[in-house]
């Protein structure tokens, strides 16, 4: 049974990412694009919602503590506030807050890691990966997310889980503001 499971998994593995390959160079309108945004069904038209984990693991991936001390360090001010952590009282974790205007990024400084809580940012020299940011066209936008029909002027793109997303507001066909929603237990 061992020899048996060694030898498909291997092989159902093989077929599943070729497959993965196949559908993403078929979906791909450009060679811009880089995510493949995928309608929620029953979303609002209004305020759609688009599935895109990758979009969303990504940002946690690359937007940290380090980049922003390095990359926006002059642009932004840090605040530190240390709050009770919730999970064991004699434990004090550190909300750590970069802001700048009506820019504001936070993070749960942890003693086991570092976690993006809150990003809101109207200035187009603070990007998020793939240089998504507040300027951007909407027709670029569309395109970096494979979107083809028209969109509203508010959109969220997150999880298929819905439990991180990130709010995309347009203001004369272009990215005004990127708000977040991420869940954190």
């Amino acid at each position: 049974m061992k020899k048996l499971l060694l030898l498909v998994l291997p092989l159902v593995l093989l077929i599943g990412c070729k497959s993965a390959k196949m559908v993403s160079s078929e979906t791909a309108t450009s060679p811009n694009t880089i995510f493949q945004a995928i309608p929620a069904p029953d979303s609002p038209a209004e305020n759609p919602y688009f599935y895109c984990s990758d979009f969303v693991e990504n940002v946690y991936n690359s937007l940290t503590i380090d980049e922003m001390e390095n990359k926006y360090g002059s642009l932004v001010s840090k605040e530190f506030e240390p709050i009770q952590n919730i999970h064991n009282d004699h434990l004090t974790d550190t909300i750590l807050s970069f802001s700048s205007g009506s820019n504001l990024i936070q993070f749960l400084k942890a003693r086991h890691a570092d976690i993006l809580l809150r990003v809101d940012i109207t200035d187009g020299r603070i990007t998020l990966f793939e240089n998504i940011r507040p300027g951007m066209t909407k027709a670029d936008f569309q395109t970096k997310f494979s979107i083809r029909h028209e969109l509203p002027d508010v959109l969220e793109i997150g999880t298929s889980e819905q439990t991180s997303s990130f709010t995309f507001r347009f203001r004369a066909g272009k990215l005004s503001r990127i708000s977040s929603d991420l869940y954190i237990d």
